[in-house]
């Protein structure tokens, strides 16, 4: 890892230290994701806050479209009137990413090397099936492998439920924590299925967001 981002090493490294105080994956997964939210809070916060300001003038921008429907530089000089008046603005719910968003991946760049070593330590351990034993976890056998294919049902099925809540199509303009929901359902897939441990990381830090 000489050649990676330093926050994916340091990452890596407190996830292997935490794993030696506790001695599960698991525990690790779920302990380093509040760990994670908690660094990522304030951002998150300030995300939230601005997704429902800029929720909160869209029946006033929506009726600005229609009064200028075919004056596009007038309906822009509206709009920019009406959120300095409100004291909103379109990227601030999107700057906060550009912290959050970086970490998410360094995050998860580390979980798939301690998976690859940890696969190549049950190749060669003294005692391979009591290691094995520690990878186990509820109907998974291997958190470090492609799961059967339950977890990721059970990831889309919270994430659709999540979305179906929503009242308006509007969300996916407004609300930056459906785009970074979609991105991690899209980054779970293109890992072939992905490694368990990946998995419960993504469906912990949904369930996270929720709360």
């Amino acid at each position: 890892m000489q050649h990676d981002f330093f926050l994916t090493t340091w990452f890596l490294e407190a996830m292997k230290w935490v794993y030696g105080k506790v001695d599960s994956v698991f525990l690790t997964i779920l302990i380093c994701t509040l760990v994670l939210k908690m660094i990522t809070l304030f951002s998150d916060i300030k995300t939230r806050k601005s997704s429902a300001d800029m929720a909160a003038v869209q029946p006033e921008i929506q009726k600005l479209q229609k009064k200028y429907p075919n004056d596009p530089q007038k309906l822009q000089q509206a709009q920019s009137k009406l959120m300095k008046e409100r004291g909103v603005s379109m990227w601030g719910s999107c700057l906060p990413m550009l912290i959050t968003m970086p970490l998410f991946f360094c995050f998860l760049a580390a979980f798939r090397f301690w998976g690859y070593e940890e696969t190549i330590r049950l190749l060669v351990d003294d005692n391979p099936v009591q290691l094995l034993e520690s990878f186990k976890f509820l109907w998974i056998h291997n958190i470090w492998q492609p799961d059967s294919g339950l977890a990721p049902v059970i990831m889309k099925a919270k994430d659709f439920l999540s979305i179906a809540k929503l009242d308006q199509l509007l969300y996916l303009q407004n609300n930056p924590q459906v785009w970074k929901k979609l991105v991690d359902m899209g980054i779970a897939a293109a890992n072939g299925l992905n490694e368990n441990g990946v998995m419960t990381y993504v469906l912990l830090n949904t369930d996270a967001e929720q709360a």
